[in-house]
């Protein structure tokens, strides 16, 4: 919002901005409105007919302990913000790896700035991970606004995605193949039952 200004100083920038508040304010509608029919325990007294009412009860259930649980709530949404700003940084990162002599790269708070736009347009299921719509709102951004060349704003796209990809597949696998200690209690218990 602080750079609200600068995202829409251009026609196609400006039709991506007020297109991006408009579906994160729909979210918001609809989040809010669960928050509200979970609040007043509305959820569980919802006809049987309406598509979708085990996932909007199971909703109401968790916005309910994140209301009772507020501390625990505030410092998830802390370290959430911590990791999209980590998240951010890679992408400029990679940015800034394709850094030229004679050519433009986008600043930090550049990429702060366009972030959560192409974050709110990948999540909308148009492509398999958002691939070529993220390459796309890259060029269109941070030409149009930062004056940095196509090809190096549509690189700057997939270098920060590979990054984020190639980190899952580590953490995944890394996953797949530690396995916790089970508590000293659990032990018992299974030898109990043998």
């Amino acid at each position: 919002m602080a750079r609200f200004n600068w995202l829409t100083q251009v026609p196609e920038t400006a039709q991506l901005a007020y297109l991006a508040i408009v579906l994160l304010g729909g979210g918001f509608f609809c989040v809010a409105l669960l928050f509200t029919l979970a609040r007043s325990d509305r959820v569980r007294k919802l006809p049987r007919g309406i598509p979708f009412r085990n996932s909007i009860e199971k909703f109401g259930q968790a916005l309910g302990a994140y209301r009772k649980h507020y501390i625990p709530t505030l410092i998830a949404f802390a370290i959430t913000i911590v990791s999209q700003l980590a998240y951010y940084t890679t992408y400029y990162c990679a940015g800034a790896s394709l850094r030229q002599s004679s050519a433009r790269t986008p600043s930090f708070l550049d990429i702060v700035s366009i972030m959560p736009l192409v974050n709110t347009f990948t999540a909308v299921p148009i492509s398999f991970g958002g691939v070529g719509v993220r390459e796309t709102l890259f060029q269109h951004l941070l030409g149009h606004l930062s004056g940095v060349p196509e090809p190096i704003a549509v690189l700057t796209a997939s270098l920060g995605f590979t990054i984020q990809a190639m980190c899952g597949l580590l953490g995944g696998a890394i996953y797949l193949v530690w396995r916790p200690r089970r508590p000293l209690q659990m032990r018992k218990t299974v030898r109990l039952r043998n």
